[in-house]
Formats: structure tokens, C-alpha cells, sequence
């Protein structure tokens, strides 16, 4: 009797032991966990707008300081456009912490990853600073007033550092950091890249480069999708898309995330489960967007790039949950020292011959140079460029984080010599953990145009970047 019941329990046995081996991998490799905040950027009308150098931005007595509340040589915004934002990505194994942070400011000083730092250690946040990355989304209308660099206050980009909006920002950014940190939960991640189409960007440097064309730019969308294991809900996407996406203009004095904030918009709406979408900049420094197709009629452009970040992840539907993950992260820290700013007609103007009384010329032949040095007293020279390795499944893919503006060809040597390194894909982020202007090769540093200009410490600047990366 008791064999004849135990023959009419096997087929349930066994099928009970088939569901359990299908889940125990699952079960016992899940190390994943993550989690993503989006909270407001809560800034003060009347704080001066970053990021152009230009009138109206500059008051017209520049540069005569007609004080406010805010300003010094700048204008006061007036209201704002649309929301500013902060937004964090967490992902954690048992061994590393990778934290993704992205702001809707120009830029993020090297003082103001540091104060950030030491309030979110404050807040109780285990993580060694070379894990988290830091960056901008380079909105040119988004808060001054919080670099403390008195070269960038002088020339108009921020304004004179404001010290309580400096520390108040700060704080906003560590509570994001911390809320994320206390919202970890299980998870699995998914990378994937395509290029976009139709085209929305090209480069800028080909009217006069002799080295690059127009489609000069990096065409490619790179995703980390990243779920709840519970349900599979998103969590949140990490975007990386290289493009000096500054639709709206100078004139513009309302605070605003530019298109950058309303490709997030549309694709947090998309996704639901108030998830985040988290944008990193990549070699963008001479990538700009073609108007008709990314800024006209309203930021229209926006749903091209939310339709193609949105595909791209649908795309990972039905492929394998990816929770046994490997992080590692590294850093390296260089002082740059006294700038090296080389300024000549070639350079600043793309002016070789000719000119008023044959200017140019003369200046070639002469091989004229304002090298102004300027000190810590001007601008922060501390550097950290970092590397972060994220093994999916036996998978490598890279990121590394300069502290600047990188060019597409800057950008594409140095994603070369990774390749060798056997990752899959590398995913190059610019405008983090620091601002130290423009990142160039030497060949299009000798072109000039004004991001050699803004390269501040000569055409050393991007040679010295690529070693260090």
C-alpha cells in the first residue's frame, strides 16, 4: 500500500524538483542589487543661469560686477522653463558599490564631489569616492553660482560661487545618494548599444578640420537596463549618448534641463514603476545636434531619443536575467598644475593668414603665443579619471569617466586602445567627478578652434588623460 502511494507521489515529486533546480541558480548566484532615486533640483529664482559665456547671460556692464542676491557678472534667471533634477543609479555586489549620479548643472567642480563625499559619508553611505561617478548632464541652463573656480566666475560661464547654495547643493545631491542606498533590493542588468537613426548629430570641427567630416561623431546608444528580480520592473536605465545637446540659447533665462531632461521625462513616463532614466555624456565635445532634427519645434527630438532608448531596451526582452554580476572600479588622480593656455590667431580664431593689416600672417610667421599660466587661485587643476569594469555574465564592459569635455576623436583613440583590453563595449563618460575644460588629440589640439582654446593646459591636456585612463 504504501509503495502504490508513494508510485502516485512521484510525478508531483518530480515536478516539484524540476522547479526547484530551474530557480536554484537564480537563488544562489543573485548578488545583484540596485536601486534609483529621481529627486528635484530645488534651486532659488534669480540664481544666474551656467554655461554661456555671452550676453544676455553676462550683464552689459561686464566686466563691472553689478551685484544681487546671486550675481555678480551675470544676470539673474527669471523663472524656470522646465524641472531640474538629480537622479542616482546604486548597484551593489557583495564586494563593490558602484554609484552613478547625474545632475542637471553645466558641470560638476572637484570641490563639489568632494563636499558631496563628506555628506554622504556623514549620512552613513560605505563607499569609497572612487566608486561613485559624478557628472553633469551640461544643460547651459541649469544653476551658477556653485563653481568656486574664479576663472570660470570671471569669464561669465557661473558667476561668483554663492558659499550657501554651494553647501545647499551639495546636500541635495547626498540625500539623492543616500535614498537610493537605503532602496537596494535584488536585481538583474542587461548592456546593450545600436546606433541611432536617422542621424541627430554632427561634428562641428569639420568646417575647418582637415582630419574630420561632418558624420565625424559617435553614433551610438549605449543602455545598462537594470530590473527588479522580483517582478522584473524597472529599476531604472543608464543612457550614455554622445551630443552637446544645448537646444536652448543664450537668450534663454529660465532654469532648464534642456533635451537631455525631456528624453528622462518621457522615458521614466514610458517605463513606469517610477523608475529613473539616468543620463551619462559621452566624447561630446565637438558633437552638436542638427537643429531641425533634435531641438526644433519645442525639443521635438527628445521622442527620437526616447523611442530609441526605449527599443533598445525592449530589445533585452526574452534574453537571459543577467544577477551574477562583477564590479570593479579604479581611479587615478593627476594635478595638471599652472595652465598652459597657448593662445594664438590660429588657435582662437582658426585665422592663419590675412586679417586686419595682414595680422594673421604675420602672426604665423612670428609664431606668436599668449601662454597665460594661471594657478590654483583661477582654476582647480586636481584631475580624476576613472575606470569601472562590469562583467555581465562573462561579459566585460567598460566605462571610463574624464573630468571634461572630450572630443569624438579623443574619445574613439582611447575607446580603441581599450577594445584591446577585451571588453565588449566601452562606454566613454564625459563631464565627471571634476571639470578640467576640453580633452583633445594633438592633431586637432595644432587644428585650434575654440575647444583648443578651452583645452587649458596645452597640448599635453589630452595625451597626459589617455595614459591616466
Amino acid at each position: 500500500v504504501i509503495i502504490k502511494k508513494m508510485q502516485r507521489k512521484v510525478p508531483l515529486i518530480c515536478f516539484v524538483a524540476l522547479i526547484f533546480c530551474a530557480l536554484y541558480p537564480t537563488i544562489v548566484t543573485a548578488n545583484l542589487q540596485a536601486a534609483a532615486t529621481k529627486t528635484s533640483l530645488k534651486i532659488p529664482v534669480g540664481v544666474p543661469l551656467a554655461g554661456y559665456t555671452n550676453w544676455p547671460r553676462k550683464t552689459e556692464v561686464w566686466p563691472v560686477p553689478y551685484f544681487s542676491n546671486y550675481t555678480c557678472w551675470m544676470n539673474p534667471s527669471v523663472g524656470y522653463f522646465d524641472e531640474l533634477n538629480i537622479r542616482s543609479v546604486i548597484l551593489q555586489t557583495q564586494s563593490t558599490t558602484l554609484v552613478f549620479v547625474s545632475i542637471d548643472m553645466v558641470s560638476v567642480s572637484h570641490a563639489f564631489t568632494d563636499l558631496v563625499y563628506d555628506y554622504v559619508t556623514g549620512l552613513g553611505l560605505p563607499v569609497p569616492k572612487q566608486n561613485i561617478i559624478f557628472t553633469a548632464t551640461n544643460t547651459h541652463s541649469g544653476p551658477g553660482a556653485i563653481n568656486p573656480d574664479f576663472f570660470f566666475a570671471s569669464v561669465g560661464y557661473s558667476d561668483l560661487q554663492v558659499p550657501h547654495m554651494f553647501r545647499d547643493v551639495s546636500l541635495q545631491v547626498a540625500q539623492n545618494i543616500i535614498a537610493s542606498y537605503h532602496a537596494l533590493s535584488p536585481a538583474s542588468i542587461a548592456y546593450a548599444t545600436s546606433p541611432v537613426s536617422p542621424a541627430l548629430t554632427f561634428n562641428r570641427r569639420a568646417k575647418f578640420s582637415p582630419y574630420l567630416n561632418s558624420s565625424s561623431v559617435d553614433p551610438n546608444l549605449r543602455i545598462l537596463r537594470v530590473d527588479r528580480l522580483s517582478d522584473n520592473s524597472p529599476i531604472g536605465v543608464l543612457w550614455n549618448y554622445a551630443v552637446h545637446g544645448n537646444c536652448l540659447p543664450a537668450e534663454n533665462m529660465e532654469f532648464s534641463a534642456d533635451i537631455f531632461g525631456k528624453v528622462n521625462i518621457l522615458t521614466e513616463s514610458a517605463l513606469g514603476y517610477q523608475s529613473v532614466a539616468v543620463f551619462l555624456n559621452g566624447a561630446s565635445g565637438d558633437t552638436d545636434p542638427i537643429y531641425n532634427s533634435l531641438c526644433a519645434n519645442n525639443l521635438q527630438g527628445a521622442n527620437i531619443l526616447f523611442e530609441s532608448i526605449f527599443k533598445l531596451r525592449q530589445s533585452l526582452n526574452g534574453h537571459t536575467i543577467h544577477t551574477n554580476v562583477q564590479l570593479q572600479s579604479g581611479s587615478v588622480h593627476y594635478d595638471y598644475g599652472m595652465t598652459q593656455l597657448n593662445l594664438t590667431l590660429v588657435r582662437e580664431f582658426n585665422c592663419s593668414d590675412g586679417g586686419p593689416l595682414d595680422i594673421c600672417t604675420i602672426c604665423r610667421i612670428l609664431d606668436c603665443d599668449l601662454d597665460v599660466n594661471l594657478g590654483p587661485g583661477w582654476i582647480d587643476s586636481r584631475a580624476v579619471f576613472g575606470g569601472y569594469s562590469i562583467n555581465i555574465a562573462g561579459n566585460f564592459y567598460g566605462i571610463v569617466a574624464v573630468p571634461g569635455e572630450m572630443i569624438y576623436s579623443f574619445g574613439q583613440g582611447l575607446k580603441s586602445e581599450l577594445s584591446h583590453l577585451g571588453f565588449e563595449d566601452v562606454m566613454m563618460v564625459g563631464l565627471a567627478n571634476g571639470y578640467l575644460g576640453y580633452f583633445m588629440t594633438e592633431q586637432e589640439y595644432n587644428v585650434g578652434g575654440y575647444e583648443a582654446v578651452m583645452t587649458y593646459w596645452g597640448i599635453d591636456t589630452g595625451r597626459t588623460a589617455r595614459d591616466k585612463c
